[in-house]
């Protein structure tokens, strides 16, 4: 019991490590363990990572899902898959090529839509708020103000409920204040031009 408590502690502690790593170092770590690289990933000689080997077309959407996640997330997403790699490397990759090498790549939607949908998605669903804090700084990393997200996320009141909207909102409001980004909301609202574009408030 005594050695199972510490291998668990020992576990968790390097979970810590890696994390931490990642968030100094994300890409070159996100890099070692993944091999991103523009052939896409790479099994290590004696190693056995997926059930299948990896083929051009699935090393062309995992480079492609990299550079997307790295785009949209930074080095919050890049962590999130990194923590995958020792203990479920094929659900990493999966993220990697399915949701950002597929979806996130598709042309219907510009970035800034993904995410106001995205958020609305996570809030809906209700306990997932470490995606959340992921999400909403992907959506002020491609350009929504925390006046867009917090409609967004208001918007759902009438369709999921309250709770979940709040817990949404106070995690919107956790995330701001890391980013510096709470005083902004008591500003007066940015307004748009033409082209979609918030044009920029005076500071006082």
């Amino acid at each position: 019991m005594g050695a199972r408590l510490i291998g668990e502690a020992f576990s968790a502690g390097k979970a810590v490590r890696a994390l931490w790593v990642a968030r100094l170092w994300p890409v070159q770590y996100f890099s070692v363990h993944f091999k991103l690289t523009t052939a896409g990933p790479q099994t290590p000689k004696g190693a056995v990572m997926t059930d299948s080997p990896p083929t051009d077309q699935t090393n062309e959407r995992f480079r492609r899902g990299a550079l997307k996640l790295r785009e949209i997330d930074g080095e919050q997403g890049l962590a999130v898959v990194d923590a995958l790699a020792d203990v479920a490397p094929d659900l990493g990759r999966y993220v990697v090529e399915f949701a950002f090498g597929d979806v996130y790549s598709r042309d219907d939607l510009d970035d800034r839509q993904r995410q106001l949908v995205t958020i609305g998605a996570l809030t809906a669903l209700g306990g997932a708020e470490p995606q959340l804090v992921v999400h909403i700084n992907a959506a002020l990393n491609v350009g929504l103000t925390p006046h867009e997200i917090v409609g967004a996320i208001t918007h759902t009141a009438p369709f999921t409920g309250f709770p979940r909207t709040l817990n949404a909102i106070l995690t919107a409001r956790t995330v701001f204040e890391n980013r510096g980004v709470l005083r902004l909301l008591r500003l007066p609202q940015q307004p748009v031009s033409a082209d979609g574009q918030a044009e920029a408030a005076p500071l006082e």
